[in-house]
């Protein structure tokens, strides 16, 4: 059986125009990754001999509870927080850790000087895309470490909070 070529045309507009709103009808992504993960990383932190509580006071400025991470385990002293996938929270993040220390970024369970924003950035897409559309994909976060000279970030195993479901 032949089609002409304008109900061809209109069936191809027609599934380009709709495919897009039916991959965004079906959300199964989380609020509140970071909240999530929040349980995950003290226990990561608690079992790799540091002490860690939420929240963080920089001078003259306290921040809720919740929305950061402070760990230490002796001389070493570290400041975490959930980065934007695009980096828009990483001026903010960059003035509370002028008291703590060097800044890198963690991503996929490696460390990164500066935050790969072309790499979080499609990977934020591709994870939300794929949920929306039901399937169930982890979310890998990119968090933002202060610290200071003292500790030897690389050697903890960043791979354990590399993902969250």
């Amino acid at each position: 059986m032949k089609f002409p070529n304008g109900l061809k045309l209109f069936l191809i507009v027609a599934l380009a125009v709709t495919l897009p709103l039916k991959a965004f009808t079906r959300d199964t992504v989380k609020a509140t990754p970071w909240e999530d993960a929040q349980a995950s990383i003290l226990a990561f932190f608690a079992r790799h001999g540091f002490s860690a509580r939420h929240g963080f006071e920089a001078p003259g400025e306290q921040r809720p509870a919740g929305t950061l991470i402070q760990a230490t385990s002796g001389r070493c002293r570290l400041l975490m927080g959930q980065m934007h996938h695009r980096g828009l929270n990483l001026d903010s993040f960059d003035r509370l850790a002028e008291s703590v220390g060097r800044v890198v970024f963690v991503f996929g369970g490696t460390i990164y000087r500066q935050q790969p924003v072309a790499l979080t950035s499609l990977d934020h897409y591709w994870t939300r895309l794929q949920q929306r559309i039901g399937l169930s994909v982890a979310w890998h976060p990119v968090y933002a470490v202060a610290a200071t000279d003292t500790c030897a970030l690389d050697a903890l195993p960043w791979t354990e909070i590399a993902e969250f479901s």
